[in-house]
């Protein structure tokens, strides 16, 4: 376990690294030279539509346009030596200011042909500029990445650091990015945390809820789970340690909220699976509405009100669609989901709606299929120390 300290420290080191951004002012690489004989047709045509105004002659004549630019005192031959002016000349020429209204132009292949050779000239002898040095923190997404590229680890970003600030719709931005006292002691808890979740301590019992969106149908198949099942939830969850867990399950409650557990149809069955493979089969004790049945030899009374006690697997309450299990440490996918009993197209009369749980049962003409509303993972119960999970291997090896 010598390795753990350092393991904080990387983390840590991680979580405020800094992208450094330095100024650098190295020369391109240099094209060949223009010709004496291109530099000498450039320059004739500055002196023949140029100099009248931007000269010696009308600087001394006292010509505002030539104390702005005088073209005697910079040589075509060399534009990177006055780069900025020559900025400045072609913007004026693209723009076609100049020469002014009035005056004696080139032609128009001329004058295009005079503003590439300027712009490709400064292109030639640009440098390569970067703006001076700044820090840019790693943003939630960037260290969630750097986790998984260091640990092996998935982790939500969320559930350790608060939310990054944005600008102009970016949260990824240097300028968005500032570090605050309270930041940094939110990196180092966060660091501390995941440490220990790669290393796979022996941790006390903790408490995990998913959710399933309310408004969304469960009589289809989801992508991941079994072939001939339907509906349910498919998580990846990060096991902290070696032990036992409980699950629980619960179902989507319906009828406005009121205490009664959605679903209408008798005897269904919730497969429970862990990285593919069946945990347990469970009989469905979600409440609702549902007739007396014979369900497989087993006689199930009718249900007109909602969970309480058992249904819902609370503690001391007598077990209900709980499961225990032992696992080991690391990432594993956790489903729950029902085997797929509606084949066969129920007799309802009217069209069900595409997210069924809009209108909840009991309504006459519609035939509602149980939906599981949350999974609650807790534990570890009887902790070990992992020995081997992914992250421990991408550490220790």
């Amino acid at each position: 376990m010598k390795k753990t300290p350092l393991v904080i420290g990387c983390i840590a080191i991680t979580s405020l690294v800094f992208v450094v951004y330095g100024e650098t002012a190295t020369q391109q690489n240099q094209a060949a030279a223009p010709s004496a004989d291109a530099v000498a047709a450039q320059k004739a045509i500055v002196t023949q539509y140029c100099a009248t105004c931007h000269g010696d002659k009308a600087k001394a004549a006292g010509m505002d346009s030539a104390r702005k630019l005088d073209f005697d005192t910079v040589d075509i031959a060399h534009v990177a030596e006055d780069a900025q002016t020559w900025e400045r000349v072609v913007r004026k020429l693209r723009a076609g200011m100049m020469p002014p209204s009035g005056m004696k132009r080139p032609e128009p292949a001329v004058y295009k042909g005079f503003i590439t050779w300027l712009e490709n000239e400064l292109d030639r002898n640009a440098v390569t500029y970067m703006p001076p040095p700044g820090l840019h923190r790693l943003n939630r997404t960037e260290y969630a990445n750097v986790i998984k590229d260091m640990l092996d680890l998935d982790i939500d970003p969320a559930k350790y650091l608060p939310s990054d600030d944005s600008t102009h719709g970016f949260d990824n931005i240097a300028g968005a990015l500032g570090v605050s006292s309270t930041l940094v002691e939110a990196y180092v808890s966060a660091a501390q945390k995941i440490s220990r979740l790669a290393i796979g301590e022996a941790t006390t019992p903790s408490l995990t809820v998913y959710r399933t969106p309310e408004d969304t149908s469960q009589d289809y198949h989801i992508e991941g789970l079994p072939f001939g099942t339907r509906g349910g939830m498919l998580v990846k969850h990060v096991f902290p340690s070696d032990g036992e867990y409980h699950v629980t399950i619960t179902p989507i409650f319906g009828d406005n909220m009121s205490p009664t557990g959605f679903g209408s149809v008798p005897c269904e069955k919730l497969e429970v699976l862990l990285d593919s493979e069946r945990i347990q089969l469970l009989d469905w004790q979600g409440g609702g509405r549902a007739p007396a049945a014979n369900c497989g030899g087993r006689q199930v009374r009718a249900v007109t009100s909602g969970q309480s006690g058992a249904d819902l697997g609370r503690a001391g309450a007598g077990g209900g669609m709980r499961v225990v299990f032992t696992t080991k440490a690391g990432p594993h996918t956790f489903g729950v989901t029902f085997l797929q009993t509606n084949f066969a197209p129920v007799l309802d009369l009217d069209q069900h709606f595409t997210r069924d749980t809009v209108q909840t049962g009991p309504t006459p003409g519609f035939t509602y299929f149980p939906h599981v509303g949350t999974v609650r993972i807790e534990g570890p119960f009887n902790a070990k120390q992992a020995d081997d999970s992914p992250s421990r291997r991408k550490v220790f090896n």
